[in-house]
């Protein structure tokens, strides 16, 4: 193909795996806008006020979503949190709207004070994804460690899910760091990073991906 003699290129519609559409007015004006900004597939994050953690929540919001845009397929998430059971998660990947959960560690992000602070009280959830099938999305930062240094102190915490959970699908989200990047190749195929970017922490650490 001769680059030099096309004026125009037109792309198919994409998957967008990283969605905030909120609720309320906010989602009223930016759900309508998913399929002009080039997606018609999108994973919706769950981290609301109050939070998506229970299925009924899930399958509400996917039918407020699919109103507003009913060209765009919406793919669930569950939040996660202290009092998700396994009977949970397996009703859950039989939803057909549900294809993963996220973990937000308590307090580092946008509407996160009701996430996790005990990653072991969530093995139980772990071994029930796993089984089904579900996929573990992490917002990987450490709380109380500062903005630069958060996401690479908290990369041990995805290592020891890992290990114990190895036939379950991570998606460490928005990497930035070498460290979550080396802990991504380290893992191998179970687990992959989403929208990683270019941070300026040290000059040594400077990763462009």
């Amino acid at each position: 193909m001769d680059l030099t003699t096309i004026s125009q290129l037109e792309l198919p519609p994409t998957a967008d795996f990283h969605c905030h559409l909120r609720d309320g007015a906010m989602c009223e004006l930016v759900a309508p806008m998913i399929r002009s900004g080039g997606a018609d597939i999108v994973y919706v994050m769950p981290n609301l006020q109050p939070p998506i953690t229970q299925i009924l929540q899930a399958h509400h919001y996917h039918e407020t979503l699919t109103r507003l845009a009913p060209e765009v397929r919406f793919l669930m998430s569950l939040f996660l949190h202290p009092n998700m059971t396994p009977e949970t998660v397996a009703e859950a990947a039989r939803s057909e709207i549900i294809y993963g959960m996220k973990l937000y560690p308590a307090g580092v992000t946008t509407n996160s004070q009701d996430g996790i602070k005990d990653i072991e009280q969530l093995y139980p959830i772990f071994k029930a994804m796993q089984d089904s099938d579900l996929i573990l999305n992490i917002h990987g930062e450490q709380p109380g460690a500062t903005t630069l240094r958060a996401e690479a102190e908290y990369t041990p915490v995805v290592s020891k899910i890992h290990a114990a959970f190895p036939s379950l699908r991570i998606v460490l989200e928005h990497i930035s760091t070498r460290e979550g990047l080396e802990l991504v190749r380290q893992c191998g195929p179970m687990v992959w990073h989403f929208h990683p970017g270019l941070v300026y922490e040290k000059p040594p650490q400077l990763i462009k991906a």
